[in-house]
C-alpha cells in the first residue's frame, strides 16, 4: 500500500511533500485525505478538511495561500465542467452501481483514501 500511496502522491505533485520521515506526519496527511471536501456549487468554491481533530473551512483562493501557491494562480476553471457522476464511473467501472458507496471504487488506496 505505500507503494500506491507513493503513486498518487507523484501524480498530485506531491511526492517531495510525502518523504517527511517523521511518523506523525503520515497520520496527519491520512486525516485531511480523507476528510478532504470541496464545494463548487454556491457561490465561490470552498474546501472542508479536519486536522488535529479540529474542522476547517476555507475559499480555494484562501487554502492555495496557505499552501503558499503563486498568486498568479487560476482557481476553479478546470472545475467549472466537472461532472461528479462521469467521475464516479470513471472510479468504479462500466457497471456503476446507482447508489454511489466507497465498497465499489477498485482501486485499493482510493478506497482507502475515500474512507
Amino acid at each position: 500500500m505505500r507503494e500506491e500511496f507513493n503513486e498518487v502522491f507523484q501524480a498530485i505533485g506531491w511526492s517531495d511533500f510525502a518523504e517527511i520521515p517523521e511518523g506523525g506526519i503520515i497520520l496527519l496527511t491520512k486525516e485531511f485525505l480523507m476528510t478532504l471536501r470541496t464545494d463548487t456549487r454556491r457561490d465561490g468554491m470552498y474546501i472542508w478538511f479536519r486536522l488535529f481533530n479540529t474542522d476547517y473551512e476555507l475559499t480555494l483562493r484562501q487554502f492555495s495561500n496557505l499552501l503558499d501557491f503563486s498568486p498568479q494562480c487560476t482557481l476553479g476553471e478546470d472545475l467549472a465542467g466537472f461532472n461528479s457522476a462521469e467521475f464516479w464511473k470513471e472510479l468504479v467501472g462500466p457497471n456503476a452501481p446507482k447508489k454511489k458507496s466507497i465498497a465499489h471504487i477498485r482501486h485499493p488506496t482510493l478506497r482507502f483514501l475515500a474512507r
